[in-house]
């Protein structure tokens, strides 16, 4: 049956930030962003045999956000970094998520880093429909939130040249994901989530004439939090490639 489907949104958002440095050694950042969805709407029907509108929708909703990074050299060769970020999110409710890190310079050249952060994800317009009744919204969705941790090391034997190695670990819980219930229709709901471990290596070189040469690769493991299968659309291995150089005129990558 032929068919069509038409998305289009509205939007303008901004960011206002101040830093303060007022004392050695520490740096303060202060920010504030918002973003205002003036239109959001979904339009989808069967144009033949008879034309049938399924959805039509048109939505406005608005957020807003605080944060601050507070950033300390506690000593030379070691700076520590807290940041706190509140949103109001689209759904009215406020969130709140922390962050940590520590950069530590024992030797010149060498550098190690740990960190930790959360996050979050709303739920987007399409899956707050559902898909095979859009008359009746999907159940009420949770948001997505994220705790990732990190511990890398790098070193620089030339100032042209680094080598980083990464491991993380990856904690995503309530994932929103398009499921089969038991009358064969589909719709948005919160899966149990999915815990990820890996270890990135990366190598950059940069060359006189500007031209810059980076490869990384990385392997993971990716489950499902809730039985432990491993998640087919998450690949075990990935290799990248990226070469960057500057353009015939100055200024120009």
């Amino acid at each position: 049956v032929p068919a069509a489907s038409i998305g289009a949104a509205t939007w303008a958002s901004g960011e206002l930030r101040y830093v303060w440095s007022g004392w050695d050694g520490h740096r303060l950042l202060l920010g504030a962003e918002f973003q205002n969805n003036f239109r959001q709407s979904l339009w989808s029907a069967d144009l033949e045999p008879a034309p049938f509108v399924y959805t039509d929708t048109r939505l406005h909703s608005s957020r807003w956000s605080l944060f601050v990074n507070d950033e300390w050299q506690i000593r030379p060769g070691l700076r520590l970094n807290l940041g706190l970020r509140g949103d109001r999110r689209l759904d009215g409710q406020a969130t709140t998520t922390p962050r940590v890190a520590a950069a530590w310079s024992p030797i010149p050249g060498w550098t190690f880093k740990a960190q930790q952060g959360r996050a979050f994800r709303e739920p987007n317009v399409s899956e707050l429909q559902n898909p095979d009744n859009p008359a009746y919204p999907s159940a009420a969705l949770k948001v997505e939130s994220t705790r990732s941790r990190e511990l890398s090391a790098l070193w620089q034997p030339s100032p042209d040249m680094s080598l980083s190695a990464t491991l993380y670990a990856l904690d995503i819980r309530d994932s929103i994901e398009l499921a089969t219930l038991d009358d064969g229709s589909s719709t948005y709901q919160n899966h149990g989530g999915m815990r990820s471990r890996g270890l990135e290596l990366e190598a950059t070189r940069n060359f006189a004439n500007g031209t810059q040469a980076r490869a990384s690769w990385s392997r993971q493991r990716a489950v499902d939090s809730m039985n432990g299968a491993p998640l087919s659309d998450a690949p075990r291995s990935l290799l990248k490639l990226m070469l960057t150089a500057p353009g015939p005129w100055p200024d120009l990558w």
